[in-house]
């Protein structure tokens, strides 16, 4: 077959992530095809892949496979074809360009084709063509990374702003290209990246303004450039753009004129420094032009110039990484403090090199840089002599490091630096000279496992005390024994949530406490218990609260380890609820009384007259403490008829049946949600946040702030944008938070949880999840905060998936229930408790007998089972009499949704089998969904070739006594249920 020989071809030639992009291609586009589509479509891939180079040919195979992914097969042919038919096109404007740039230009053509239209993409594509002659002579001075980063930015102001546009700015560009001559491949993409960013957000004059003076000074840069590396360059060019934009292309000019007539001194610096290290300086220089004075900095580089001698001897015991992140440090000195401290810290740094030498030797470069990051927050924040001192005591205690892992290490040194900044430097020898005296423990564990240990004891002694966290230390080191065993039979993830849940435990308890739970999963190690309840276990460790918990008595109990950690976070959560109880054991008079007493809460609270209907077990009643008080009534009223309900949906729907179950192989997600909320926080309050295109043209949230990594935007565009709930809806999200409180008075609530997180503490990931809902969710309109409530709900749905701990997937009709109201969080629908924006649809839900929830759940290995997806039905009428069951939208959690295959045939086979079931005539999908995994449904539906159609709609009966409207997107939200719906129609047979 063509394709086969052509993607095999490819995948030769391509890198690891490129292949797992043809995949896509395979998975989402060729599978669709017939036989004979395969044979005329690869034909015209061949004849595509004729004119192209070897990157752009992966780029198309991308796209069009994202394309028939979101949009449709029949969209990415389209797309395929047009470009097909302007081959002559593509292989004239190609010959201008770099293998990089025509990966763009396929790459920025078909984010057009799926966002806008083909039509535009071909425009944009021919438009370029036609200028093929200004890009031939640009990119004739241009590296192929700044060509493909040129290319990108063209396309994105097409899109966005016009194909016009894009031209205007491309032909500036070439105007001013005798710049590019003077510089670095890294500094070309620089310039050209401020330029786009400037042209599409600012105007297109301002950027020829900025490119001009650039120009104009060509011959200053030239001579500049000579000393200086490929990365330092790029700094310079980056720095110039920051200060053009916030203060004017004269200060920004200045400051560029100013190093040049310093480069003499500038070339004898460079002579001692790494490309990292040069970049650095430049940066810190930037900086200190920006806020300050072009003086100022020209002052602090000289003043460097003259001690170069020392930093040639300082540099000599350091990596490129902590050379860098030394000359920072001093540029940050200098800015805040004075030159003659930075200059000092320099010095002292020097002097002490044999210390440093010596420590570095059994350093991992992560540590170092925190080392020589935390030394200068020391000097700048206290003093120099202060800094000093920290580092000797590092170094007299360095035995410690030889058992740990780089990560640990940067732990041990960070933790160590906060705490000599924020408590004393004494505190902080105290500290590590614990750790040392106890390395003992590391030896035991896996470097995951070492990392969370120090972070914890790290965040006990800044935020209890010093003492605790060495008595912590002590504890876990004299019970390695314990957990020596304890590991063996351990992943490297079971390890790190183990030590994890302990390090919460004594932080926020007691040491004691948290022995006492290490000590409760001792009998792992008789082998009573197999890897499968080893992974149950995981799920739990965080959740444990042993507030008043006699853990000795439950521990000396024989029995399930499994089931004693349950006891525990039963008694826990009912003891948060006010519910007084006895302290937990594995009896059946235990669990008798909890029952008991949760039943006689569920009928207080709620005002439930026979609460043994509805709650059938404990768990029923933990979900009952998640309500919001201010729907207690009508929860109470709705339970009081819930028999009532329950006949008059078994009219509708065949309540309780199973339309699908299967065993599966274990679900995984390698979205981490620690990290997602330090994501979330910065797309939030992050300083002048853009979505701005990348070289591959992927979109990417880039902070100009100081700091941020490219690496770490791009994988917050993979996690969060792609993952997720899109970009859309993170724009609109940001939108919402800012026009509701300034950036600064957020971070500032957050900042104590916000330090936990980056810590490794995902409780406190939480708390700031929770700390959005409140002050912005709950407050708001749900119009308003749905995007932001939908994105909380998503990250949150991470917390607690077991991900390794499911046997079955199932498919099952909903019975009224507690369950009908959950669970926002686990099916990323903002319709249910107990945070959706629209969670009182839920209530709706549950009274209106024309409403069926078929739930998709993952099943436990203990038989649990856990809401995973939702499909949200209505039985309704046409205009014609016809019984017709909609499907408003079928949810599914985010956080899963590209884990679990084939989730979305299952529950579309579910669904019609539902359908029949319901004697209903036919079903209509509707189209109008706003999250992410109905629309990958949808796409679903479009792929197996289902035609959609506008009819009109009623709800088969009347709504439910006292309810005017219910929230169905079909009908636009909260509206009456009747009217106009665009729809997928597929027949009952």
């Amino acid at each position: 077959m063509v394709f086969e020989r052509l993607l095999q071809k490819l995948k030769e030639e391509v890198s690891d992530e490129e292949k797992e992009e043809i995949e896509r291609f395979e998975r989402y586009f060729l599978n669709r095809l017939s036989d004979k589509e395969k044979q005329e479509y690869g034909h015209i891939f061949e004849e595509l892949f004729k004119v192209m180079s070897g990157e752009a040919q992966a780029e198309l195979v991308s796209r069009a496979g994202y394309i028939a992914e979101d949009k449709s097969v029949d969209r990415a042919i389209e797309y395929v074809k047009a470009m097909n038919e302007n081959r002559e096109v593509l292989g004239e404007l190609f010959k201008v360009m770099s293998g990089e740039a025509q990966a763009g230009l396929v790459g920025w053509a078909g984010e057009i084709a799926k966002d806008k239209s083909v039509d535009m993409a071909i425009k944009y594509v021919k438009a370029m063509n036609e200028n093929r002659e200004v890009l031939g002579e640009l990119f004739k001075v241009m590296s192929g990374e700044a060509q493909a980063e040129l290319v990108c930015w063209a396309g994105s102001i097409a899109e966005d702003e016009s194909v016009d546009r894009a031209i205007e700015y491309v032909k500036a560009m070439n105007e001013n290209r005798e710049v590019f001559k003077v510089m670095s491949g890294e500094a070309q993409a620089k310039l050209v990246g401020w330029a786009g960013s400037t042209a599409k957000y600012e105007s297109v004059d301002r950027v020829i303004e900025y490119v001009k003076a650039m120009n104009e000074n060509r011959e200053v840069l030239g001579e500049l450039f000579k000393v200086m590396s490929g990365e330092a360059q790029a700094e310079l060019v980056s720095r110039a753009g920051s200060i053009a934009e916030d203060k004017s292309v004269d200060r920004a000019i200045e400051y560029v004129k100013a190093m040049n007539e310093n480069r003499e001194v500038l070339g004898e610096l460079f002579k001692v420094m790494s490309g990292e290290a040069q970049a650095g300086l430049v940066g810190g220089a930037g900086y200190i032009a920006k806020y300050e004075s072009v003086d100022r900095v020209i002052g602090y580089v000289k003043a460097m110039n003259e001690n170069r001698e020392v930093l040639g001897e300082l540099f000599k015991v350091m990596s490129g990484e902590a050379q860098a992140e030394l000359v920072g440090r001093a540029g940050y000195i200098a800015r805040w403090e004075s030159v003659d401290r930075a200059i000092e810290y320099v010095k002292a740094m020097n002097e002490n090199r044999e210390a440093l030498g010596e420590l570095f030797k059994v350093m991992s470069g992560e540590a170092q840089v925190e080392l020589v990051s935390r030394a200068g927050e020391i000097a700048k924040d206290k003093s120099v002599d202060m800094a000093i001192k920290y580092v000797k005591a590092m170094n007299e205690n360095r035995e410690v490091f030889k058992v740990m892992s780089g990560k640990a290490q940067a732990k041990l040194v960070g933790g160590a630096g906060s705490i000599a900044e924020d408590k004393s430097v004494d505190r902080a020898i105290e500290y590590v000279k614990a750790m040392n005296e106890n390395r003992e423990v590391f030896k035991v564990m896996g470097g995951e496992a070492q990392a969370k240990l120090v972070g914890w004891a790290g965040s006990i002694a800044e935020y209890e005390s010093v003492d605790r966290a060495i008595e912590y230390v002590k504890a876990m080191n004299e019970n390695r024994e314990v957990l020596g065993e304890l590991f063996k039979v351990m992943s490297g993830e079971a390890q790190a949530k183990l030590v994890s849940g302990a390090g919460y435990i004594a932080r926020d308890k007691s040491v004691d406490k948290a022995i006492g739970y290490i000590k409760l999963f001792k009998n792992i190690t008789n082998k009573k218990i197999k890897e499968k309840d080893l992974k149950r276990i995981e799920g739990l460790t965080k959740e444990v609260d042993f507030s008043a918990n006699d853990l000795e008595k439950l521990e000396k109990e024989k029995g399930d380890v499994y089931e004693k950690a349950r006891r525990l976070v039963t008694y826990a959560k009912l003891k948060q609820n006010g519910i007084e109880i006895s302290k937990p054991s594995l009896s059946k008079e235990w669990q008798q009384e909890a029952y008991e007493k949760g039943l006689s809460y569920v009928s207080q609270k709620f005002g439930i007259d026979n609460p043994e209907v509805v709650v059938k077990e404990i768990d029923d009643v933990l979900q009952f403490t998640l309500i919001p008080g201010k729907y207690t009534e009508e929860v109470g009223e709705l339970f009081n008829n819930i028999e009532k309900i329950e006949k008059e949906k078994s009219k509708e729907y065949k309540l309780g049946k199973v339309y699908h179950n299967k065993k599966i192989a274990a679900v995984k997600t390698e979205a981490k949600p620690e990290e997602l909320v330090d994501y979330f926080v910065k797309a939030m309050i992050g300083r002048w946040a853009k979505i701005k295109p990348t070289a591959k043209g992927k979109l990417g949230v880039y902070f100009a702030g100081e700091g941020e990594k490219k690496r770490e935007s791009i994988k917050l565009a993979r996690e969060l944008l792609s993952s997720f709930e899109g970009s859309k809806k993170l724009k609109q999200a940001m939108i919402y938070v800012r026009s509701c409180e300034k950036p600064e008075k957020i971070f500032k609530d957050i900042k104590q949880d916000y330090q936990k997180l980056k810590q490794g503490d995902k409780e406190a990931g939480l708390k700031i999840l929770e700390y959005f809902q409140k002050k912005f969710v709950e407050p708001g309109l749900p119009e308003k905060v749905e995007p932001l409530s939908d994105i909380i709900d998503s990250i949150k749905g991470l917390y607690g998936l077991k991900t390794e701990g499911y046997v079955a997937e199932t498919i099952e009709m909903e019975k009224p229930g507690i369950d009908f109201l959950f669970d926002s969080s686990k099916t990323s629908c903002c319709a249910f408790m107990p945070n959706g924006a629209n969670k009182e649809a839920s209530l709706i839900y549950l009274a209106d007998r024309d409403v069926g929830l078929l739930k998709y759940k993952l099943v436990g290995f203990d038989n649990s089972k856990e809401d995973a997806g939702v499909a949200i039905m209505v039985k309704c009428k046409d205009k014609d009499g016809n019984k017709v069951l909609l499907v408003d939208s079928v949810e599914f959690n985010s956080a899963l949704r590209d884990s679990i295959k084939g989730w979305r045939e299952k529950f579309y086979d579910a669904i019609l089998r539902a359908a029949k079931d319901s004697n209903v005539d036919y079903v209509v999908f509707n189209v109008d969904v706003a999250n992410a995994s109905p629309q990958a449904f949808n796409r679903m539906l479009e792929s197996k070739g289902v035609k959609k159609k506008e009819i009109y709609l009623e709800k088969l009966h009347e709504l439910p006594q006292d309810v005017d409207e219910t929230y169905l997107e079909a009908f636009g939200g909260w509206e009456k249920p009747k009217g106009k719906v665009e729809g997928y129609i597929v027949e009952v047979k």
